[in-house]
């Protein structure tokens, strides 16, 4: 016997409150709201929320994955990130007798970045310790070899092409000569390997495909944008082959932000693909 039609309704609207879907879309839009309030009352100025900006976008993407990880069951995430934007929001803290144009709220796109790529880690980390037997046993010699190998192609590729944006040879760029260059370096290659392996291993394991499309499009960007930027230079006699683009200096050495881009892409890829079979298979029952 089917339960009453009000009973039914309920139960759907409990499955949707439980959806990270639907975590995710009240953060998306409470965090911004939240911080246009803040705003206001601290006597910021709006620019970078109004209109939409690159702060509005983080704030976002901020509050649907604190949204998503709320809902999903994971504290540890949606915590120690609330905390570090606390921390990282205070520093920007004025009084409220100040003028709204001084300062303005695009000052905090820098520590609202850098919550949002700690929260990404984050949840990749705890999604990982609570999944860790399917981790470990996707972890298979063949996984591993398609991540090693994806590795080390991208990062013998970013330092090639770092050496040909500056016209320099490639082992006048990669060879330390002094100990702590040695030490950069290592820190340079595994995490220019581990940018290269997550999207490789995400296409074999998961058949995830936004990660390479995202790798390939922040390489070819960093590194077109390199090129024209020292060509203006090499043009104009202005400046010497040894000039490091901030752009090409971002991808290399902080390799984490890609990764977080990487790593994000993949993570709303998969849940995606997760919601829509299901609907196709609702369809299909109800038909």
């Amino acid at each position: 016997m089917r339960p009453p039609r009000r009973e039914r309704l309920a139960l759907a609207a409990a499955a949707v409150r439980r959806s990270p879907l639907f975590g995710a879309t009240v953060g998306g839009l409470a965090l911004p709201a939240a911080a246009t309030a803040y705003f206001v009352a601290t006597g910021y100025g709006l620019e970078g929320i109004v209109p939409p900006g690159a702060l509005g976008a983080l704030l976002v993407a901020l509050g649907a994955l604190l949204g998503g990880a709320a809902v999903m069951g994971y504290p540890a995430t949606v915590g120690l990130s609330v905390l570090a934007l606390v921390v990282l929001g205070s520093l920007l803290t004025v009084p409220v007798d100040l003028p709204p144009s001084e300062p303005t709220a695009a000052a905090a796109t820098a520590p609202v970045l850098a919550a949002t790529i700690l929260a990404i880690y984050l949840f990749a980390g705890e999604c990982a310790v609570r999944n860790r037997r399917a981790v470990l046993a996707s972890l298979t010699p063949r996984t591993v070899s398609v991540g090693v190998a994806a590795g080390a192609v991208h990062a013998l590729a970013t330092m090639w092409a770092s050496a040909y944006v500056r016209q320099e040879p490639v082992l006048e760029a990669v060879v330390p000569t002094h100990p702590l260059e040695a030490i950069a370096l290592v820190y340079v290659v595994v995490g220019l390997g581990l940018l290269g392996a997550v999207p490789a291993v995400a296409l074999y394991r998961l058949r995830l495909v936004t990660p390479t499309v995202a790798l390939v499009a922040s390489f070819s960007w960093t590194y077109r944008t390199a090129w024209d930027s020292l060509a203006v230079h090499r043009e104009t006699g202005g400046a010497a082959a040894s000039i490091s683009p901030e752009v090409d200096t971002i991808y290399t050495v902080l390799w984490m932000v890609p990764l977080a881009v990487v790593l994000a892409v993949g993570f709303l890829e998969y849940a995606l693909r997760s919601v829509v079979p299901d609907r196709r298979r609702l369809t299909s029952r109800e038909g």
